[in-house]
């Protein structure tokens, strides 16, 4: 008897875990703006998992100035960029210790600031770069060392991103541009 509810609580826990996977992965294909920078960065990253040997992490004069094309081009490495804007030096931790996590880093070259190396309180700066964590685990270790309780759940889901769910106009023209060739 007792089996039998552990089952049916697994079963049911299982059943959610997948509803809300389903329920995310819709939203952000309806309501994440196609014209976004940051999805064609986590696309480039999830191909390239596994192979990365230099990382360069920092904020927008990173992500602005540095080609890591053409840094692979002339050193023979296979690099990314995981800057953000305003990436601050907390961010900048955890998406390095989850790229060690699936890539084999061999060096990573970091830009500072001063603004940088303080508590970062551009919230959307934050959650911009907690979205370029790759892992399960890296994301739960960003969103429990997250002081503010509304960002943790931010990190976790972008439901909670969403601003205007009654933006019909951007959700058709995501669905246009994401549904065509």
């Amino acid at each position: 008897m007792r089996s039998s509810n552990i089952g049916k609580l697994i079963s049911a826990a299982a059943f959610f875990i997948a509803l809300v996977v389903l329920l995310e992965a819709g939203v952000r294909f309806l309501y994440e703006d196609y014209r976004s920078y940051h999805i064609y960065a986590r696309k480039e990253y999830k191909e390239e998992l596994g192979q990365l040997d230099t990382l360069f992490c920092g904020t927008s004069r990173t992500y602005s100035g540095i080609n890591p094309m053409l840094f692979d081009d002339l050193t023979g490495s296979n690099s990314f960029h995981l800057a953000t804007s305003a990436q601050g030096i907390d961010s900048t931790y955890f998406l390095i210790k989850d790229a060690f996590r699936v890539n084999p880093v061999e060096k990573i070259y970091l830009e500072l600031s001063v603004a940088t190396l303080f508590e970062n309180d551009d919230d959307y700066a934050r959650i911009i770069a907690a979205d370029r964590i790759h892992t399960l685990r890296g994301r739960l270790e960003a969103a429990l060392a997250e002081e503010n309780p509304g960002l943790q759940f931010q990190y976790l889901f972008y439901s909670t991103q969403v601003k205007n769910y009654l933006d019909f106009d951007l959700v058709a023209l995501n669905l246009r541009y994401k549904l065509s060739a």
